[in-house]
């Protein structure tokens, strides 16, 4: 009876201590992998593209001539994320262009997107980044 009590405790202390470890390596290996400004980034420029299409804003943007509706889009990011948006055509003549910000940038990704419209197949070009100031 002896033997299996000194036994049982033996291994519930390594069961223990084999959780204990695998939480801790869990929890280094989290806190060594934040998601990078660059991911981030590129994922809400993506976004960025993603909205403006979805509420047909770059198509009427396209049709009008006009780029007021994208200009007023881009004014309403967070003031932490500037960008240059440019529309283009099938040949890359840049047809609209709308800007936020001031900003000066030290990195920035871009996202393209092709959208369609009843006058044929448009690409917007966004060139996005932080401002760190």
């Amino acid at each position: 009876m002896n033997k299996k009590a000194i036994t049982f405790t033996i291994e519930a202390l390594f069961g223990l201590t084999l959780c204990l470890l695998l939480i801790i390596i869990a929890s280094v290996y989290l806190s060594r992998t934040p998601l990078s400004d660059t991911v981030m980034l590129s994922q809400f420029s993506l976004d960025t593209l993603a909205v403006l299409d979805h509420s047909q804003s770059l198509q009427q943007a396209i049709s009008s001539n006009s780029s007021t509706l994208l200009q007023q889009y881009l004014d309403s990011l967070p003031p932490a994320f500037c960008v240059n948006l440019f529309l283009h055509n099938q040949q890359n003549d840049t047809l609209l262009s709308a800007s936020k910000g001031n900003c000066s940038f030290d990195q920035k990704v871009i996202a393209n997107r092709a959208f369609i419209t009843s006058g044929g197949i448009y690409y917007a070009h966004l060139e996005g980044w932080w401002n760190y100031e």
